[in-house]
């Protein structure tokens, strides 16, 4: 179920769980190197990613945490029913 039809689901106003998503693009993680691929492969598959974002590189778990945090932080109580793309710009191509 899409965020919009969940938030308007007629919740009580104090419960504010599962409104807003971050929608996060390519961001370096474990998982290729847990994979077994090997590491000179990963580290061009990054790079072929890094390349083509237009900040020029690959977002870190820090870039999505600030807005975890900041979706979930009780001032951020007017953000409802919506996805925020944190991808560096990549959704711009």
């Amino acid at each position: 179920m899409s965020p919009r039809r969940r938030s308007a689901r007629g919740r009580p106003r104090w419960r504010r769980g599962g409104r807003a998503w971050p929608a996060p693009g390519v961001t370096r993680s474990e998982a290729m190197g847990t994979a077994g691929l090997p590491e000179q492969l990963v580290d061009q598959l990054w790079q072929q990613e890094a390349d083509r974002n237009p900040l020029g590189r690959i977002g870190e778990a820090d870039d999505l945490a600030t807005w975890i945090l900041r979706l979930a932080d009780p001032d951020s109580t007017w953000v409802t029913g919506q996805v925020l793309t944190v991808d560096g710009g990549l959704e711009l191509l």
